[in-house]
């Protein structure tokens, strides 16, 4: 720091007042020399290689307002066109619901639950659930959970229906795209706010949304669109299907929304793939006369043959074109597939079929970390909003038939099997989780059982006329080790097992 005049004049006349002011003129410079070197985040940098990078402190719903109707637009059409798209949409259904996630009831009242399984049965597993008419709830599951994937979001509305219209439960479900939400209503209403189609009490209690009479994008005429306006259906009639990632958000985002480009110009890449191949298939040939002017002592054959021998006049030269190479395009296409599997959360297995690169355990692995994201879209998502959501709206309209019971209603919901990779692996390992004393029930419901408890009292009935017949299978573990060998047994059963060899020896006599 050098000393100006002015520093020199307070030092010699005021050295105390002169000191002081050395002293803060010294800090001032540590700050500013200290900012120019100042410790920080490299993803917080604004220079260099994060200048042309657009990064804006927007909250999630004006972030998922500005762009959501474009987003949802860019998904349907990859949906219909691209085979990727519909693929990995098809692949992440098939693993969420599969062919139904199916309750199995519990109550205190065993009558009651029959009821309720005969009511559930006669309207859930038939059309009559479906206000179109053509699903049982189990498909209605699958449509709305491609629909919430594809649009980033998905309506389920209840229909109340009458008596006389003889349905065996008075209600039908009628599935929409989130389409029908009017994003425009932004709006206060009393001490309600409205956002973004969404009303919310002054707590933030959602009470229900604006909805278009039809789907937007099937107004015809302007009259139609002037005369779709949106209005509101009470929450309790409302199941809104859709993952939120952020705090505060509202409305969700389409599951493949990280994908869109690259699935856009991965098709592109692949049309111009195929262009050029079709190029490198033309064998075109190009005739040089380096003397035009001479006299042609004949004329050239235009087409190729077999075995042709042509002998060219003199000047003439044939050359022959060099189609574009097409190497490298299959590690390309490979690469992008990848990113585009990730970003829907599935193994690239799964996305393409192509299993050459993986083996049994490489590939367990990868779907042992693919099933963590099926998992929590199941349990997170599809039961506590859709089936938890449709139960209640089930109870609540059973009540009022003969199958309804009026008391406490809740459900097992019982999650679509996986394919075993490995059967004879695989079911070793559960069969040895039975015998170190995990619950049955489990087993059998991992296993893909509807109904794992008809199926453990079936089987118990089964023992206990096993038993009365004095028959003792090699399959039956209370008698039999997982080696064949029998296993200790007490005087009563040793009688038991005695008597049902006898009963063979005579039947084989």
């Amino acid at each position: 720091m050098e000393l100006t005049r002015l520093d020199k004049a307070f030092n010699s006349l005021m050295p105390r007042y002169g000191e002081k002011r050395m002293r803060a003129r010294a800090n001032q410079e540590r700050i500013v020399l200290g900012s120019k070197f100042m410790r920080k985040y490299d993803g917080a940098s604004k220079g260099g290689r994060t200048s042309n990078w657009l990064r804006q402190s927007t909250g999630a719903n004006a972030e998922v307002g500005s762009g959501l109707v474009t987003l949802r637009d860019s998904c349907h059409d990859l949906a219909r066109n691209n085979p990727w798209a519909k693929r990995a949409g098809e692949v992440v259904a098939n693993y969420v619901v599969g062919d139904g996630v199916k309750p199995e009831f519990q109550t205190s009242n065993k009558k009651q639950k029959e009821g309720y399984t005969k009511g559930w049965k006669a309207w859930a597993e038939s059309i009559e659930c479906d206000a179109n008419g053509q699903m049982n709830f189990y498909g209605l599951q699958r449509l709305a959970w491609i629909a919430k994937d594809e649009g980033g979001g998905a309506l389920l509305r209840r229909r109340k229906r009458h008596f006389e219209d003889g349905l065996s439960i008075p209600m039908q479900i009628q599935v929409l795209e989130a389409d029908f939400i009017d994003l425009n209503k932004n709006e206060k209403i009393g001490l309600n706010t409205i956002i973004q189609g969404m009303e919310y009490t002054p707590i933030g209690e959602w009470i229900g949304s604006w909805l278009f009479e039809t789907h937007p994008g099937e107004a015809i005429s302007v009259g139609d669109r002037l005369g779709n306006a949106s209005k509101f259906v009470p929450a309790e009639d409302l199941i809104y299907l859709t993952t939120i990632t952020r705090p505060g958000q509202i409305h969700g985002v389409p599951a493949g929304h990280t994908t869109v480009n690259k699935l856009k110009d991965l098709d592109d890449a692949n049309d111009n793939y195929l262009f050029r191949q079709k190029i490198a298939a033309c064998y075109t040939a190009f005739i040089y006369d380096s003397n035009p002017e001479a006299s042609s002592s004949g004329d050239i054959a235009d087409t190729l043959e077999p075995g042709t021998v042509e002998n060219l006049p003199p000047g003439k030269d044939i050359r022959f074109a060099t189609p574009p190479g097409v190497e490298g395009f299959s590690q390309f296409h490979k690469d992008q597939l990848y990113a585009i599997s990730t970003g829907f959360g599935i193994t690239y297995e799964a996305l393409t079929g192509d299993n050459s690169n993986v083996n049994f355990l490489s590939g367990r692995i990868g779907k042992i970390e693919m099933m963590k994201n099926i998992t929590n879209s199941q349990n997170l998502v599809l039961i506590p909003l859709l089936c938890q959501g449709v139960l209640k709206w089930f109870k609540e309209a059973a009540d009022l038939t003969q199958y309804g019971g009026g008391g406490e209603l809740t459900a097992e919901w019982l999650l679509p099997s996986v394919a075993a990779l490995d059967p004879q692996k695989e079911l070793a390992v559960e069969k040895e989780k039975v015998r170190c004393g995990a619950p049955l029930y489990d087993f059998l419901k991992g296993i893909g059982y509807d109904n794992p408890q008809a199926a453990i009292e079936r089987k118990a009935e089964e023992n206990k006329e096993l038993d009365r017949l004095n028959l003792i299978l090699d399959t039956d573990p209370r008698y039999m080790s997982a080696a064949g060998n029998p296993v200790n047994l007490t005087d009563e059963t040793k009688e038991g097992s005695d008597n049902a060899g006898s009963n063979k020896d005579k039947n084989a006599d």
